[in-house]
């Protein structure tokens, strides 16, 4: 049984990992291809100087910057 997965984060947040890194914004929810339903993780996008770097992280490594 496929149960679905409590989002912890919308688009638009700013978040960082836990461990530590730049603010990141997040850029969209990243949907199971099979299920049709988020699979826990997120795309972030963050800048290092000018260069826009995007990545998907699982949502338990990331915290909301408040």
């Amino acid at each position: 049984i496929m149960t679905e997965i409590e989002q912890k984060f919308k688009v638009g947040d700013i978040v960082t990992l836990k461990s530590g890194s730049p603010k990141m914004t997040v850029a969209k929810i990243v949907i199971s291809e099979k299920t049709k339903m988020p699979n826990g993780y997120i795309k972030c996008t963050w800048f290092v100087n000018t260069s826009l770097n995007n990545n998907d992280f699982n949502q338990d490594t990331l915290e909301l910057v408040t």
